[in-house]
């Protein structure tokens, strides 16, 4: 095969073959601080980690001298890890080790002067060029040039120095413990600058954020990555203007939103910053000339706490910041307190990015100086400095919550956790197969990833996939779809199955164009069991967009597909349709313990172009806009089944205000909630949550006896409530028309208002959009003659009309429609009533 098919080079890196490497302290005397552990007669120690249960395993020592490293920094695309010395009685070193990713030997390839003292961060430019490191001691920032070939430090390029070259006033020999943050330790501290961290923000990479413990401040730069040089571009407080002894320490941006989090050591507290993009760009367009008259790029917005309130702040500074890859949690350890706090992370418009504490857990050891992921997001590995031990936990990605795993390792005075995942250089034919004899070891490995390079033959694959989610959008459907390849044994094509997505055609939400496919490939397999046609095969699934959490399971419990080729990756789909809900396929299918190789993206941005096309007018069509004037406008025009409206349910986040509506529930077939959240334009129009009906003919004779129930509630809305209220009148009541459906019998009450309802065989929308709802909903005049009455609570009243009893609470807009049973009179007790779809409103409460 490898004499037919031209072999081509591939990048790959290993999921499951991670490598966790923890630096340790092994001189206490040259530090800014005083550990109270044992000093490491060893510095680097290299664990293999076992993800389907977090053990660790103990692979190698660093056997060479290397003092005090304090942190690391993992190449993005070399085998090479760098950390730098931390020292205040000389300047410190920047050291890169080439790794070796099947034993974890670490061998020193080069070391170079820092250009300060105690040197505690590096960070790498988007074009991993330069180097940005940061020495604590004199608050100096450098930038240094990389070798292309080896990734080894090679020159130093700049240097900026925000002290201007005066002697520092703190003793080097003070020895501050990180777990005492008294007054004096605070004076300490904050009598020079202390740069602690340098971080180019994502978006542009052009601006530096540089924390300053000793001044309280965010220092920002303007970067000339081709200069190699930082311009001073502004100051900006890291907390509430008038607050003291802040201590700002790292920042971290979150993964999709325009949100950074700088966590305040001395003040133990995060605070939440906006991003301000077109600041940014004034920046970036001012360049170095501008940058003294730029403006803050960064905008505070809340700021939090991180240890309980009763907790006193003297006893404990913060240590790591870090945002979870999921995007869903900020987690933050505490030097003193010893534990790990959990944040989780808001979406919703207003308040997107903000902060509300989810968790709070001990480290079991003491000063957690540094903690970090592995690289699905499950395992969190702590290194507890002075109690000389790391420690492992489970991460619960829908709760936050961290559990002892139990799996405790001693290792003296870990002041850093780095996550080594393995970069291999593969050979790929053209038809994707790993053809080195060197590296056939891969095979067994799972999730290695390529993501560089695809054969000619996959192209053509991926391609039409991507036109297969054409077709989708043709006959109706979303912007989806997929190719699953019957490989032979020799690596030849046996077959081809395409799928496309058919969520509206087949009013199915499920019907994802994977899941199509794992069912057509289902069917195609029993269909060749008898003649043993795909004995020995292979199966790859090429597809146009990036698999969601539900396609991935599919795709999964098939036992069958090994390989999944995608093309626009969920970030690309986040931006036209929404991120309501992003996961990593590559990490999802990384947690099950049948390997299946991740590859991806490909034509990101051809595959990302259809999304763009689509998803805007499909929302614009979602558009529901009450407006001001003599009458309500009926919702007759939508056009909606209940599986479209899951598309609905996939708009940005940050477009929905807290719901202004909802419907509990309904019955029978007359009124049907789907529960989509339909998008409004946010330009002087509300933002509202509009339930979707669907009704069927003699629906009055269908319901004798039933009880419909409508429940209003207002999360927020107070003050737009009034402009609202003055064209819909939300206390009305529900008069119900006939739609142009076929009559069909009741069927049984349904005992969720959140699960789609499906048309049943009697009724002519098994598959068609819904047309002519043919009803008005909350009319401003409710129709037919109202007498008011006092109903058994003195906390509500009571309205008959029209048949129909509404009960009105004093919560402004709140109320319930009830249809009174056969026989009964209005003036009965409430508790006689039927009761509302399993919620009670008798006794008084309704």
């Amino acid at each position: 095969m490898a004499d037919r098919l031209a072999p081509i080079t591939a990048f790959a890196t290993s999921r499951r073959h991670q490598l966790i490497v923890i630096s340790c302290y092994t001189r206490f005397d040259n530090l800014a601080h005083g550990p109270r552990g044992k000093e490491a007669k060893k510095s680097l120690y290299t664990f293999w980690m076992d993800t389907s249960d977090g053990q660790l395993v103990l692979l190698s020592v660093v056997q060479e001298d290397c003092m005090n490293p304090a942190f690391s920094r993992w190449h993005p695309r070399k085998n090479v890890m760098y950390t730098c010395t931390e020292s205040v009685a000389e300047n410190g070193k920047i050291d890169a080790w080439s790794v070796n990713p099947k034993n974890g030997q670490l061998t020193n390839i080069g070391s170079f002067d820092a250009g300060g003292t105690s040197t505690c961060y590096i960070t790498l430019d988007k074009a991993c060029e330069n180097m940005l490191v940061v020495n604590y001691w004199n608050a100096t920032i450098g930038v240094f040039a990389l070798d292309k070939a080896t990734g080894a430090v090679s020159c130093r390029r700049s240097l900026f120095d925000p002290n201007e070259g005066r002697p520092m006033k703190a003793r080097h020999d003070a020895h501050v413990n990180h777990s005492e943050n008294d007054p004096s330790a605070q004076q300490e501290r904050q009598a020079d600058p202390h740069s602690h961290a340098v971080i180019l923000d994502p978006f542009y990479g052009r601006i530096a954020y540089v924390p300053d413990l000793g001044m309280d401040l965010i220092r920002q730069f303007y970067y000339d990555p081709e200069a190699g040089e930082l311009t001073a571009a502004g100051t900006m407080s890291s907390g509430p203007p008038g607050r003291k002894a802040l201590g700002p320490r790292y920042i971290e941006f979150h993964p999709t939103l325009p949100i950074c989090y700088v966590v305040n050591e001395l003040a133990s507290d995060i605070s939440v910053f906006e991003f301000d993009h077109e600041a940014t760009e004034a920046v970036i367009k001012g360049g170095r000339p501008g940058a003294a008259q730029a403006q803050p790029t960064l905008r505070l917005v809340q700021s939090v706490r991180t240890i309980p309130d009763a907790f006193p702040g003297e006893a404990n500074t913060c240590g790591r910041v870090a945002v979870h890859s999921s995007g869903n949690f900020v987690l933050v350890s505490n030097r003193g307190h010893d534990s790990i706090t959990v944040f989780r992370v808001h979406y919703t418009h207003g308040h997107r990015g903000l902060l509300s504490v989810a968790v709070t857990q001990h480290t079991r050891g003491a000063t957690p100086r540094h903690f970090q992921f592995d690289s699905s997001g499950q395992w969190l590995i702590t290194a507890n400095q002075d109690s000389d031990n790391i420690s492992v936990f489970r991460f619960n990605l829908a709760t936050g919550k961290l559990e002892w795993t139990g799996n405790e390792y001693e290792v003296p005075s870990p002041n850093f956790v780095c996550n080594v995942g393995g970069h291999f250089v593969v050979n790929f034919t053209q038809c994707g197969l790993v053809d080195s004899p060197e590296h056939s070891w891969l095979r067994e490995m799972a999730g290695c990833d390529t993501c560089a390079a695809l054969s000619k033959a996959d192209e053509a694959l991926l391609r039409h996939a991507i036109e297969c989610s054409r077709r989708a959008v043709k006959n109706g459907n979303h912007p989806f779809g997929c190719v699953i390849v019957v490989r032979k044994s020799d690596g030849g094509v046996l077959e081809t199955i395409d799928a496309e997505n058919r969520v509206v055609t087949d009013n199915d939400p499920s019907a994802h164009a994977e899941m199509c496919g794992v069912r057509l490939l289902g069917t195609a397999a029993a269909a060749a069991r008898e003649s043993k046609r795909f004995d020995g095969c292979s199966f790859e699934l090429f597809t146009s967009t990036e698999p969601c959490v539900m396609c991935c399971g599919a795709i999964y419990w098939s036992f069958m597909i090994d390989r999944v080729v995608y093309a626009c990756p969920e970030a690309g789909l986040a931006r036209h349709a929404g991120d309501d809900f992003l996961a990593s396929c590559r990490e999802t299918l990384a947690k099950g313990k049948r390997p299946i190789r991740v590859d991806g993206p490909f034509l990101a941005e051809e595959a990302e172009k259809l999304h763009a096309e689509f998803w805007p007018g499909f929302l614009a069509s979602l558009e529901m806009v009450f407006r001001g004037g003599p009458e309500i406008k009926p919702l007759s025009r939508l056009r909606l089944s209940a599986a479209q409206t899951n598309g609905a349910m996939r708009q940005p986040r940050e477009h929905l205000e807290p719901a202004a509506m909802q419907m509990s529930h309904c019955v029978h077939n007359s009124v049907i909630l789907s529960g989509a959240k339909c998008l409004l334009p946010n330009g002087g129009r509300w933002h509202l949550n509009i339930p979707i009906f669907r009704c069927l003919d003699k629906v009055a004779e269908h319901e004798k006896g039933a009880v419909l129930s409508l429940a209003r509630t207002w999360w927020g809305f107070a003050e737009n409530a009034p402009k609202v209220l003055k064209t819909v009148r939300l206390n009305g009541l529900v008069p119900l028309q006939t739609a142009r459906t076929a009559p069909g019998p009741p069927r049984p009450t349904p005992t969720s208002a959140c699960a789609f309802d499906r048309p049943g065989p009697s009724e002519a929308l098994a598959s068609e959009p819904i047309t002519d709802i043919g009803f008005e909903v909350l009319r401003a005049a409710a129709r037919g003659s109202g007498s008011r009455m006092q109903g058994a609570s003195q906390r509500s009243a009571t309205t008959v009309e029209g048949g129909f009893v509404r009960a009105v609470k004093p919560l402004p807009g709140s109320c319930k429609i009830f249809r009174l049973r056969p026989g009964m009179s209005a003036g009965q007790p409430n508790r006689h009533y039927s009761t509302c779809m399993g919620h009670s409103v008798g006794h008084g409460e309704e």
